[in-house]
């Protein structure tokens, strides 16, 4: 990327020969004569005139790409003689016009007033690919010269650079834990890797104390409420400066291996303390996401006072019962999946739809595979269902929200997770009783009401709405299951026929 502005002044472009580039006189150069060296030869000491070229015609001749202007130098070597000297121009890019200098002894100079009339521009040889249009000289020269003296402005910086910063990476190359990233292009500071090429990017600058040390923390810089404050204390407990969480610094007098090994032993610390309020921010985020939708909060607490979530199918409208009416209300199936892959609920009960499917990496369906599921809470969702919602509640649910979303979308993906387990296939319907208790003694009465809703030996439903009742009957202690049929709780299982 180029580093030097479009408007720099270009001293050169007017004793720039056919705006090309300029010539200077040199005893010391094949033929006498050579082009300029830019930065190094000054504009007055470039030729203006004709009296000071040697005794011998010249031109300027142009090809389009360094592999042509090579093979037809070779060719004028080789077949031409000592008579005739041809020097290639200043470095420029391979596909760009390269102007070629040629002088032939053999033959006088040509009588003219002015140098463009002394070495004439010949583009006979200049061919371009698909009838390109040819540029005009002067607009070849400048973007040449541009680039040339920007090759030259950054070699100048990159000299700078490396003598500011000689000792400190002396320091640095010395260490097997450092890779040394800095470049001039990338600004003053004196930028390193630790542990590469996964690590964490550190850099260094010159403050009036001696030299301060930034770790790129970027992630930090989002925390927010107590995690923000755990950084804080994690930083300055090491002697950091966290007043900019994103960048916290050290500041030394001076850069030596000592200070190093400083750096180094720090940042193995906080790097602990990175990882871990990472993970706390986003999931932090996902949980402030929850609260903030009302229909979500209603969902988890109704399951927090023991009325599951029942679902026909995944992502099918699902079904739970409404403390108020008793009745079941429609709970959004992406509603649903959201609260699956958050980790704030898992399947509880369900039925496999294909329970010997061959291709399964895990002993449990995937959430695509099953039908009649009943949801209940994870542990975080335990936690956030709690009354009233603050960030100190986020706080506590996001320790655990990592590892329940983690396996939930190693479930819903037919993985085994990384962080936990999964559950053990439920034995039958009796679950519902273990996961799903009704506390409220109130709410127990009023859901008297589902009774009427079965039969006697009422087959276990699959339909959304049924099984919400009957997810909900049965943790009232309504209703009872038993070899997966409904009965009403005071009802004994009827004998089997003799």
């Amino acid at each position: 990327m180029s580093t030097q502005p479009a408007d720099a002044p270009d001293d050169y472009a007017e004793v720039s020969l056919h705006g090309l580039w300029p010539l200077i006189a040199d005893g010391a150069s094949p033929g006498g004569l050579r082009f300029a060296k830019l930065g190094a030869d000054r504009p007055e000491d470039c030729l203006r005139s004709p009296e000071a070229l040697p005794d011998a015609e010249i031109s300027i001749r142009t090809l389009v790409g360094a592999e042509a202007r090579d093979a037809w130098i070779a060719a004028v070597s080789e077949f031409a003689g000592n008579g005739v000297v041809a020097v290639p121009g200043p470095y420029n890019y391979d596909g760009a016009v390269q102007p070629v200098l040629v002088m032939r002894f053999d033959r006088d100079r040509r009588p003219a007033e002015t140098l463009e009339e002394a070495v004439p521009l010949l583009r006979d040889l200049e061919v371009h690919r698909n009838r390109e249009q040819r540029p005009e000289p002067s607009e070849i020269g400048r973007r040449w010269r541009s680039r040339y003296l920007e090759r030259l402005a950054d070699g100048a910086r990159r000299d700078a650079f490396e003598a500011k910063w000689k000792a400190e990476r002396a320091v640095l190359s010395a260490s097997k834990r450092v890779s040394d990233m800095s470049s001039p292009e990338r600004g003053d500071r004196l930028r390193f890797q630790l542990d590469p090429p996964f690590g964490v990017e550190l850099r260094l600058e010159r403050v009036p104390s001696g030299v301060r040390v930034s770790l790129e923390a970027r992630g930090m810089g989002d925390l927010v409420g107590s995690n923000a404050a755990a950084w804080r204390i994690a930083t300055e407990a090491r002697g950091w400066d966290a007043s900019s969480p994103a960048t916290p610094g050290l500041e030394l007098p001076v850069f030596d291996e000592k200070a190093l090994a400083r750096v180094e032993g720090d940042v193995d610390v906080l790097l602990q303390s990175v990882a871990r309020l990472t993970r706390l921010s986003a999931s932090w985020k996902v949980l402030a996401a929850a609260c903030a939708d009302a229909e979500t909060l209603k969902m988890i607490r109704r399951l927090a006072m023991g009325l599951p979530v029942a679902s026909s199918r995944p992502r099918d409208p699902a079904a739970q019962i409404s403390p108020r009416t008793c009745a079941p209300v429609t709970v959004a199936g992406a509603r649903v999946e959201r609260a699956f892959l958050a980790g704030l609920i898992e399947p509880v009960f369900w039925r496999d739809r294909h329970p010997r499917n061959p291709r399964r990496e895990i002993s449990l369906p995937t959430p695509f595979d099953m039908e009649g599921i009943l949801w209940g809470l994870t542990a975080t969702g335990r936690t956030l269902a709690r009354t009233p919602a603050s960030d100190d509640l986020i706080d506590e649910a996001a320790e655990t929200q990592h590892a329940d979303a983690a396996r939930a979308e190693a479930w819903n993906a037919g993985r085994t997770p990384k962080v936990g387990r999964l559950p053990d296939p439920p034995a039958g319907p009796e679950i519902v009783t273990e996961r799903f208790v009704v506390a409220d003694p109130a709410l127990r009465d009023a859901l008297g009401v589902l009774k009427s809703r079965f039969r006697l030996a009422f087959g276990f439903p699959r339909h959304a709405d049924d099984l919400a009742c009957a997810g909900a009957a049965m943790a009232a202690g309504v209703m009872t299951v038993r070899d997966d049929r409904l009965y009403p709780a005071e009802t004994a299982a009827p004998s089997p026929s003799p």
